[in-house]
């Protein structure tokens, strides 16, 4: 089997939660962390492949800045698993 190409083009999704995916950065003026569950929050119509800024909001004290990510979406062959001999017939 063989796998080629990479993935782009904009999700059409206006609600794009990624589950388990979390992010940390500090407040460029108070130093506070500020934490972002993309369980909870989204991003709204991602492009793949292209970066964009993603605004963040200090609780602490208001200060408002963005930082660059990418969307990126890997597909690759699954390990094969045996099954277990619980299952077997």
């Amino acid at each position: 089997m063989e796998i080629k190409g990479e993935a782009c083009g904009m999700v059409d999704e206006k609600r794009f939660y990624l589950r388990g995916v979390k992010l940390a950065d500090q407040c460029p003026k108070c130093s506070e962390t500020r934490k972002v569950d993309f369980g909870e929050e989204y991003l709204s119509y991602p492009v793949v492949g292209k970066p964009f800024d993603y605004f963040m909001c200090c609780e602490r004290c208001g200060h408002e800045w963005s930082v660059k990510l990418v969307l990126e979406i890997t597909l690759a062959r699954a390990a094969f698993n045996a099954m277990p001999a619980s299952e077997k017939s």
